[in-house]
């Protein structure tokens, strides 16, 4: 069962916010933790910087979350595009999402879509002002929509003021980032376990560390050569300078960039968290105890400016690991985390039109904190990883479905978008998302799947952004996208099924039982509350089942493709689905 009630946590409040962080500043900056103190009450006091407090208490408990680029959905150029999402905001709504992450619109050179940050409180001249960004928050409010932004706290760009203040020869801004004099000691590239590693030699030992982007990175992996003669360490692309949080400025200069879009009434996505508070060389698939005292920290951060803020933790460690992000009732972390594992057991369930990966899956989900919530997804802004599977998990995986998408991680993950993958077939991507919304924790919709969109043609894309093919699965949404053959329908048929949803939200506060016993292509599971009994049948698979079943008290409540129903049991045709209530 999931218990939503909220762990007992400090007073975190403006007024006293040194004194509530002081256990997280001394366990992280022992020297430093009297000045941090000071100066983050200095700064609030100097900024005048006043709480948000129009958020409603506990309105995460049910959340359903669609995900947008600034400029993903345009119906007027003429308008930036802020004013554009307001005027998407309808669809949102009738999807009845009441959370959408806006993917990253700060200043950037756009590297990495964004990611790649040079000023945290600067927007994107070509996205509008503060005040549309703005107008588009309160429009979403006043539509029951919370808005999350990304933190991204890792890494910035080589544009930031920090780096480029480090490459004039600065020793304070070069100590911003994680750097060495040396050159590193890089042996090799060894490919192990569906990953990519770099070795280097390390106080003389072979140390390796995953290359998140293989087909990006220099000659050396992780390490680039700066003008300023020194080294300096990044994670993901070479343009992407990773920062040094160990510096006590860091974090100080970090909690500024958290108060500030807290107090404006933003919520925050946590950006590759397992890899911030984290040295060079950084092994993951293992606590962090800096890294969570940090999570730990930017919520109270986040609490003392936005009461009722929450926090979503971005990770693909080992599935123990994840849920450590999640911390504990007397010091609690994040309030969601990326459920990156369910996902790909998802793929692999559809693939094999075999529900035994999902269970597996739901049954290892279970041990979380009260409070804690798994995000689910099939698809997100990113590819589709398969991190964690065993080798011929993997190898079935790529067999299916690099024939409707493109490689990325030089063969080891998938680009493209939810339909695409599945062959474009529709009834199989509507059961697909009938089978998300039927699962216990908070689902999210990725935009363009609300009308079944398509990948974009490789070739057609802009020479330079070809090499990275997770651009096959975003770009721009157009009107005529949305006046489309079917997308309507498409909208109407996952409007309805998260209406469903949400009218039956107190039944996902459990886990489900399985009912009828193993079964290779029916995901059949039973729902129990103060309220009832909700059945959830699914057939994955594309021919005819019956499911024998005393239905005498149930009656449907949604469903998905040919159902039909007798008073011994149901007819599900190809990717069939339905929901039944007492």
């Amino acid at each position: 069962m999931l218990d939503h009630g909220t762990p007992t946590l400090p007073n975190a409040t403006l007024a006293s916010l040194g004194e509530t962080l002081r256990p997280h500043l001394r366990a992280l900056y022992p020297e430093a933790a009297g000045e941090l103190e000071v100066a983050l009450d200095a700064h609030v006091r100097l900024t005048g910087l006043r709480p948000w407090t129009g958020t409603p208490p506990d309105w995460h408990r049910h959340m359903r979350l669609y995900a947008v680029y600034p400029e993903g959905v345009t119906y007027d150029p003429a308008l930036p595009p802020f004013r554009n999402l307001i005027a998407h905001l309808p669809v949102v709504h009738k999807l009845h999402c009441n959370a959408m992450h806006v993917l990253p619109f700060w200043a950037s050179p756009r590297r990495d879509m964004g990611y790649d940050i040079s000023d945290y409180y600067r927007i994107r001249p070509e996205l509008g002002t503060l005040e549309d960004l703005l107008a588009f928050r309160d429009a979403a409010h006043a539509q029951g929509i919370q808005i999350m932004v990304d933190a991204v706290l890792n890494h910035v760009s080589e544009a930031c003021t920090w780096f480029r203040h480090a490459q004039a020869g600065c020793p304070r801004c070069r100590d911003f980032f994680i750097h060495s004099a040396h050159p590193p000691r890089f042996l090799r590239k060894v490919e192990r376990d569906a990953t990519w590693y770099a070795e280097y030699e390390v106080d003389g030992r072979a140390v390796e560390v995953e290359i998140a982007f293989p087909e990006l990175t220099g000659l050396v992996p992780h390490w680039r050569l700066g003008l300023d003669g020194h080294w300096y360490y990044h994670t993901y692309y070479p343009e992407e300078l990773d920062l040094n949080w160990a510096n006590p400025e860091v974090f100080l200069e970090m909690a500024k960039v958290l108060l500030h879009w807290a107090s404006l009434g933003f919520h925050f996505r946590l950006d590759a968290i397992p890899f911030v508070g984290k040295p060079a060389y950084k092994r993951i698939n293992r606590p962090d105890p800096a890294t969570h005292r940090l999570v730990q920290a930017f919520r109270t951060l986040a609490e003392a400016a936005h009461p009722n803020a929450i926090l979503v933790a971005e990770s693909f460690e080992d599935l123990a690991t994840v849920k450590t992000y999640f911390g504990e009732d007397a010091a609690a972390g994040a309030h969601f985390a990326y459920n990156f594992h369910l996902c790909a057991n998802l793929w692999i369930s559809l693939t094999k039109h075999d529900p035994y990966y999902l269970w597996n899956l739901l049954e290892q989900d279970r041990d979380i904190p009260p409070g804690a919530q798994w995000l689910n997804f099939l698809r997100n802004h990113d590819e589709l990883s398969l991190a964690h599977l065993h080798p011929g998990q993997v190898h079935d995986l790529l067999r299916n479905l690099l024939r409707f998408g493109k490689p990325f991680r030089q063969g080891h993950s998938v680009s493209g978008r939810t339909l695409s993958l599945l062959g474009a077939n529709k009834a199989r991507f509507s059961m697909a998302y009938f089978l998300l919304a039927s699962l216990p924790g908070a689902p999210m919709v990725i935009y363009g799947d609300e009308i079944a969109f398509p990948n974009r043609r490789l070739l057609a894309l802009p020479r330079e952004r070809r090499k990275d093919t997770r651009n096959i699965n975003r770009g721009v949404l157009r009107p005529r996208d949305y006046h489309a053959d079917h997308a309507g329908d498409m909208v109407d048929f996952l409007a309805s099924v998260l209406g469903a949803r949400e009218a039956a939200s107190s039944f996902f506060d459990h886990y489900p039982e399985r009912i009828g016993g193993p079964d290779r292509e029916l995901f059949l599971a039973r729902y129990g509350g103060s309220g009832g009994t909700l059945l959830v049948l699914v057939n994955l698979s594309p021919r005819a089942r019956y499911v024998p079943l005393d239905l005498r008290g149930f009656r449907p409540v949604t469903s998905v493709n040919r159902v039909s129903l007798t008073p011994a049991g149901v007819s599900l045709g190809a990717y069939a689905g339905v929901w039944l209530e007492t």
